[in-house]
């Protein structure tokens, strides 16, 4: 959204974020759609992060070059669609909290940020944590760009000519969603006796997954089996 055009849906353009020389702020809103990923939907996500590429910094008038802050904040309020969502409206006739989203209403805390020196010859990726609580592989999830300093910055989207511009998004990632561990905490043992561990996991649907896990004790010492050996 740009605040200098309050009313206008844009899509299948550079992404502008910041401030240009007049005054008007420039959001944009980027969206991580798991039903484009090669993952299982019962996948469990640790963190995930978005490289996006500058290609360029229009700086405000009289100002050089200057630190700014790119950051990424989780959307709160639903709706949003990529030709009715503007300035002014999350859709038509449904108004943001504030023109350009209302922060703790429209959207959330920063999830990541990153500090750049930009100026006319700046040019590079940024990368950005988009992790937080409610991240998951069943649905959408979009974020707005805010930036922060005296210049706008100019971020390849999508569908850039130059592929090797377009955003890159990294997402760690596990099938499991618990593990079992027998004998329970309750176990016990003396100085003559081993205790032999072994473990059980399962995704969010209860069935069982393979694979294997690392072992640590904080008395005694506990080898790659699983089998525990006392002080």
């Amino acid at each position: 959204g740009d605040a200098g055009d309050a009313d206008s849906a844009i899509e299948d353009s550079d992404l502008m974020v910041g401030t240009d020389s007049n005054g008007d702020e420039k959001r944009s809103i980027i969206v991580l759609d798991p039903s484009q990923f090669p993952l299982p939907v019962t996948s469990q996500v640790h963190s995930a992060s978005i490289g996006l590429y500058v290609e360029n910094s229009i700086m405000n008038a009289g100002v050089p070059s200057s630190w700014v802050t790119i950051s990424a904040h989780p959307i709160l309020t639903s709706g949003y669609t990529s030709l009715g969502t503007t300035w002014n409206e999350i859709s038509n006739g449904n108004q943001w909290g504030a023109p350009g989203m209302q922060a703790g209403v429209d959207y959330g805390v920063a999830t990541g940020n990153f500090t750049i020196m930009a100026s006319v010859v700046f040019e590079g990726w940024v990368w950005l944590d988009l992790s937080h609580s409610g991240l998951d592989l069943t649905s959408a999830h979009e974020f707005v760009l805010i930036v922060t300093g005296p210049a706008y910055l100019d971020i390849a989207h999508s569908q850039d000519t130059n592929i090797s511009h377009r955003p890159v998004i990294l997402v760690n990632y596990t099938h499991v969603d618990q593990v079992t561990i027998s004998p329970g905490s309750g176990a016990s043992t003396d100085a003559d006796n081993t205790i032999q561990y072994v473990y059980s996991m399962y995704d969010p649907n209860g069935s069982l997954v393979s694979g294997a896990v690392e072992w640590s004790s904080t008395s005694g010492s506990i080898n790659s089996n699983g089998l525990f050996t006392p002080d």
